[in-house]
């Protein structure tokens, strides 16, 4: 009996062991852990675990309320409505019926970058397998991937009134680190979205209405003209802002970068197709408050842009309403000079068209394949358009003829133009030996062209008399 009852103890003992180590294999904090979670750790791994695991499920029997509850507070203060959350959902060609849904492991943000505007509230990310349900190799599912952002197989969650919410998508880099200018971000391009002006100028920098803007004179740079935004995605917040201008560490502790991909619809001269455009947008901190302050890198380096940051525009004009009129004259005496403006700049060379390691003029297939960049044709019917994110190239099926036009602000032609140039600055460098065209709002397209090489170049001018768009073409 004695053995008997020794044995049951151990028994007893054994099985106590077995549970525990099961329970905690249930629940990985993540994949490498070296030291074992502590029972908070665990705890709130469970917790977002779970709400992980209802909101895609929610979203996979199409209970959209439910799912649109459990996303973040920051997409509803950016004005996304249930309606828009529920359309972009409903426009997914991806059909999460297919997959079994399982949070594989779950992981607390650690540090990986210091800046003075960093948030240390706590984030989780959760890693998801989608699994195909399919059995024959008819109905397996393809490799999953996600063509809508509320849908990712790593996910954000952050912790807002106590519960557990999803809020972006790993592949959006920064975001966790910096969510008040992701969420100033989210605001300024719904409101772009919604083509609200006014909406637009109450989220810009205090700069613009000291050199006289208005709702009303918000212009193209702005994408509140020229077609209407489709979709847009948030990809990176960063204090990496590669600007040229030496600003002083205090300045720099209030700048961001944010870079947008979005499409947009009805663009002029598209020919009806989608138009895609990366951007980097600077914002600026200001009364605790992130603004857009800069539309491009070249802007963040004039003259107006740096005496308002550095608080030296007095120095440049009398009053707020001069100094904009007055910038052409400040540049002149801060800046090197540029070349003399002469009519007799040199004619158009092959040079003018080498571009990225290609040659406008070659044959198109190997211009795809000079550029030794990943693409995607985005085009319809008997148009091709591939898009490689920093450019994007149209050709009419069937033609030899191609174009390429510039989508990063931030390109050069050779001879030094980009967007944001002076129009003065274009004849400087190319000329005025040049055609002229009149567009829509006042814009009107300047082109050089050399009949030798049967290429040209174009340049877009807004009605303030600057570059807003810039393409290679070639015509056989």
């Amino acid at each position: 009996m004695a053995y008997k009852k020794k044995f049951n103890y151990l028994f007893v003992i054994l099985l106590i062991v077995l549970l525990a180590a099961c329970s905690s294999k249930d629940l990985p904090l993540s994949e490498g852990d070296q030291a074992p979670p502590d029972k908070e750790q665990i705890s709130e791994a469970k917790a977002v675990t779970s709400e992980a695991l209802d909101y895609l499920t929610a979203l996979q029997n199409q209970n959209y309320s439910k799912a649109y509850e459990m996303v973040s507070s920051i997409y509803k203060d950016a004005g996304i409505t249930e309606e828009e959350f529920v359309t972009e959902l409903q426009d997914s060609e991806l059909e999460l019926s297919n997959y079994d849904i399982e949070v594989m492991y779950v992981r607390e943000r650690t540090a990986s970058e210091t800046s003075v505007t960093n948030q240390s509230e706590p984030y989780f990310s959760a890693s998801i397998q989608f699994k195909s349900k399919g059995e024959t190799r008819e109905e397996v599912q393809p490799t999953f991937e996600s063509d809508v952002r509320w849908i990712s197989d790593k996910i954000w969650l952050r912790k807002e009134n106590g519960e557990w919410k999803y809020f972006a998508n790993e592949e959006q880099d920064g975001v966790t680190w910096k969510p008040e200018v992701y969420a100033a971000a989210l605001s300024y391009m719904e409101a772009i979205k919604d083509q609200d002006a006014n909406r637009v100028f109450n989220l810009m920098s205090n700069f613009y209405p000291e050199y006289g803007e208005t709702p009303d004179s918000i212009n193209v740079g702005l994408e509140l003209q020229d077609g209407y935004m489709v979709e847009y995605k948030i990809f990176r917040v960063t204090d990496n802002l590669e600007l040229s201008k030496g600003y002083s560490q205090e300045i720099l502790d209030s700048l961001v970068r944010v870079d947008i991909r979005y499409t947009k619809e009805g663009v002029e001269g598209s020919g009806g197709l989608l138009s895609s455009k990366v951007r980097s947008w600077y914002f600026h901190l200001e009364n605790d408050e992130w603004k857009l302050l800069g539309l491009s890198k070249s802007k963040m380096n004039q003259v107006s842009h740096v005496c308002y940051l550095e608080n030296t525009c007095d120095q440049y004009g009398s009053n707020n309403n001069s100094r904009a009129e007055n910038e052409s004259d400040n540049h002149t005496s801060q800046t090197p000079e540029e070349p003399p403006t002469t009519p007799e700049a040199e004619p158009l060379s092959k040079r003018d068209f080498e571009f990225m390691g290609i040659s406008i003029g070659m044959p198109l297939n190997e211009v795809l394949t000079g550029l030794n960049m990943p693409y995607e044709n985005t085009g319809e019917d008997d148009i091709n358009v591939y898009w490689f994110g920093d450019i994007s190239i149209y050709q009419s099926i069937g033609s030899e003829d191609y174009t390429l036009a510039f989508i990063n602000d931030d390109l050069v032609t050779v001879r030094g133009i980009s967007k944001g140039d002076s129009f003065e600055k274009v004849k400087e460098l190319y000329g005025t030996n040049y055609s002229e065209e009149l567009l829509y709002h006042q814009n009107k397209l300047i082109t050089y062209e050399s009949s030798e090489l049967k290429c040209s170049i174009q340049f877009t001018i807004t009605s303030e008399e600057e570059v807003s768009k810039i393409s290679y073409s070639y015509t056989n």
